[in-house]
């Protein structure tokens, strides 16, 4: 099955999003919903590179 990053990212943010609507929902503090966001963006990006690099997908060697 192949790997669609662009998909993967949307499907990623609609999770994000209902997560941090639960979380104001529960009194945290917007503070907190952005370090969560950020930890949780560089998590994802650092899963959907090696994601990348294991279906063949590595744009470095693009230009060969």
């Amino acid at each position: 099955m192949a790997y669609n990053k662009a998909k993967a990212e949307k499907e990623w943010l609609r999770w994000k999003e209902a997560e941090e609507k639960k979380l104001r929902e529960l009194g945290v503090d917007e503070e907190t919903i952005q370090r969560l966001h950020t930890y949780d963006w560089a998590q994802f990006i650092m899963i959907a590179s090696c994601t990348d690099t294991l279906y063949g997908h590595n744009n470095s060697d693009k230009d060969l």
